[in-house]
């Protein structure tokens, strides 16, 4: 296991706007390559009913602890999908206190796992890198590489939001090369990985080589999602980023509109999660909007950012919001 210095503090020059981008970048690697669901029907039974019953059945017979916990983690896991925080935390927090017997190690470093999305997606740092530490720590005893290589994207993940760029490019290019030594490696975590590395490099001032990494993350991308999808918005967002910063404003603001279309006519994915993305993209849209004197088109974007905003006053977890304030300054 690696161990981590003290988080870096300082911005590199000329990166202003907020390292907001990536929580949407997250959210979909550690939850949303969940598939997408529609919404049932009112009054219909859903998947979250039938595990809440059979949980309260399991605690009525006394089931043993391990039937109990992985009940629990399955309904994390579907409040996961749904974006619905404050419950998959309750969720994964009675998982990983019924998990821990040798004997259910892997269920154990999954609710860990989930815990630590949540820590994450809520603007706790911290207390997910802890998490994910705990699960890698689990894969490696266990020998399950594949699991090892998406504990070390999800951690350079945490390391990019704490602005610890060089610490998230080793992760970051430790998982890529877990990765590509798999017979049968996890495209969509490889997807990852290359988009984290990318912004790890382009935030050191190294935007040329981001820009290649996200070419490639990308090219895979388009092998394995939709056109059309979430995931595909995030590569053109960090593409279009890498772009302006190597000087490519105009392919930059391109990018940038791609990504934007694409998360406008999304309906498959939890609204919450859709207007998090649009603020993230529209955030980078603005600056290079600005960098490139386009002052009124920046003004119309301001503008979407702040309604877009006010969309987001309802509070997603007890006592805290998910904003970009849980990841800047």
């Amino acid at each position: 296991m690696k161990t981590l210095s003290a988080p870096r503090r300082s911005l590199p020059c000329g990166f202003t706007r907020s390292v907001f981008v990536l929580f949407a970048i997250a959210v979909t690697v550690l939850a949303c390559t969940a598939s997408a669901r529609t919404q049932p029907p009112s009054g219909s039974t859903t998947r979250v009913d039938v595990l809440r019953s059979q949980i309260k059945s399991a605690e009525e017979r006394h089931a043993a602890g391990e039937q109990l916990g992985a009940l629990w983690l399955q309904l994390g896991e579907e409040y996961q999908e749904g974006f619905e925080l404050p419950q998959a935390e309750d969720a994964f927090t009675h998982s990983i206190s019924l998990l821990r017997s040798a004997a259910t190690q892997p269920a154990y470093a999954y609710s860990l796992d989930g815990l630590g999305w949540v820590y994450f997606a809520t603007g706790r740092p911290v207390e997910a890198r802890n998490c994910f530490l705990k699960a890698l720590a689990i894969y490696q005893a266990l020998g399950d590489l594949a699991q090892v290589a998406k504990s070390d994207v999800k951690i350079a993940e945490v390391l990019f939001v704490e602005r610890r760029y060089r610490e998230g490019e080793a992760e970051s290019s430790e998982a890529l090369k877990e990765l590509r030594s798999e017979l049968q490696p996890d495209l969509e975590e490889m997807s990852a990985a290359l988009l984290v590395h990318s912004y790890a490099l382009c935030f050191q001032g190294r935007c040329a080589a981001a820009l290649e990494e996200a070419n490639r993350a990308l090219t895979l991308a388009q092998s394995i999602f939709p056109a059309n999808s979430f995931e595909i918005s995030q590569v053109w967002v960090a593409r279009g980023f890498d772009q302006w910063k190597s000087g490519l404003p105009d392919e930059g603001e391109r990018a940038m509109r791609e990504a934007l279309r694409l998360l406008a006519n999304l309906t498959d994915r939890p609204r919450q999660l859709l207007v998090i993305a649009q603020i993230s993209a529209l955030n980078w849209y603005a600056d290079c909007l600005k960098a490139n004197h386009h002052k009124f088109e920046a003004r119309q974007v301001d503008a979407e950012i702040r309604r877009l905003r006010s969309e987001r006053q309802q509070p997603v977890c007890n006592g805290c919001t998910v904003n970009a304030a849980a990841f800047t300054h």
